[in-house]
């Protein structure tokens, strides 16, 4: 993904990626130690993105290669290193789906 802002242009591989979070409308792509920023939708911005991407809020995207545990009871989606999402309502059967899918592709390998 390349980001275009005041700063110049910076190359992001999808899999440094945690999360997506829009604010205010800007996205803010949260990679380890760093956050990027620039003016889009999340809905340009999740037409963008590979598969590994899930949608988990109206404001939240995040990358599957970097879940740790999701607490449907807490209605959080744990990340590696520490960082978290929260898991709305209205998207938390789509992580389900996803999350099971995930299992079921692995147990077939």
């Amino acid at each position: 993904m390349v980001i275009e802002n005041r700063d110049g242009r910076t190359a992001i591989p999808f899999s440094q990626i945690y999360y997506i979070e829009v604010r205010e409308r800007k996205i803010f792509i949260r990679v380890r130690n760093r956050e990027y920023s620039r003016y889009d939708s999340m809905e340009h911005i999740m037409q963008q993105l590979p598969e590994i991407f899930v949608r988990c809020h109206r404001s939240f995207a995040f990358n599957m290669h970097h879940l740790d545990r999701v607490r449907l009871s807490e209605n959080t989606v744990y990340l590696e290193d520490g960082m978290s999402v929260p898991l709305s309502r209205s998207y938390k059967s789509a992580v389900k789906e996803y999350m099971h899918g995930r299992h079921t592709k692995r147990e077939q390998i």
